[in-house]
């Protein structure tokens, strides 16, 4: 598939202490005040049905959780998509999360390039002559996309082997004939993308210049 999107994400720590206290005491404990901030950012980002368009909405994930009485940690890593609120969000975070620190780890935007640029169209047909069909998608994670084509003020996309499901996984592997046909859609796109881009304008040289009477 031609990848021409990804969410962004928003990753922050939340840390909490709590003075010594008796186990058997009526105060919070550090531990319970880590837990009940997730619990108030699946209030805040609810779960969708899986026949949702996941990527126009933002999901949450606790990616770690440690601490006891009088100390806890939370990280929580949120996939958000274009036009998400970031500071919006994390101000109701924060009125959540009053009694300890929030501190943002990584915020990356969500990106999407339009199916009708020539990049796009390039890859597309090179990949449609290459195996007779091709599928356009959006990708509910983040990649270096979401970093380089904003950077750039470039359209993007992501193409190559392998299956996305197991990213991050023991199983995550490529096939070599899926590889060396990545190549070949590669090395014929280029030309291809080469060609849409607008010819430059040399600049006039003043020494070549034929002198007037």
């Amino acid at each position: 598939a031609v990848v021409v999107g990804y969410r962004g994400v928003l990753r922050f720590r939340y840390e909490v202490r709590r003075p010594p206290a008796h186990t058997s005491s009526p105060a919070e404990r550090a531990a319970e005040l880590a837990s009940d901030l997730w619990q108030a950012v699946r209030s805040l980002l609810p779960a969708l049905p899986a026949d949702a368009p996941l990527f126009a909405h933002a999901s949450p994930a606790l990616v770690a959780l440690e601490g006891g009485l009088t100390h806890a940690r939370a990280e929580i890593s949120c996939r958000i998509p274009r036009g998400f609120d970031a500071p919006g969000f994390l101000d109701q975070v924060r009125k959540h999360g009053a009694d300890g620190e929030i501190t943002v780890v990584e915020q990356v935007p969500a990106v999407r390039t339009g199916r009708g640029t020539p990049l796009v169209r390039a890859f597309a047909g090179a990949v449609r002559r290459r195996t007779g069909a091709v599928s356009v998608k959006v990708k509910l994670g983040t990649s270096d996309m979401n970093i380089l084509a904003p950077h750039w003020a470039v359209p993007a996309l992501a193409y190559g082997p392998g299956d996305s499901t197991l990213d991050h996984t023991d199983e995550e592997h490529i096939a070599l004939q899926e590889y060396l046909l990545a190549v070949d859609v590669l090395a014929e796109a280029l030309p291809d993308i080469a060609r849409s881009l607008p010819r430059p304008v040399p600049a006039a040289d003043p020494y070549c210049e034929e002198r007037r009477p």
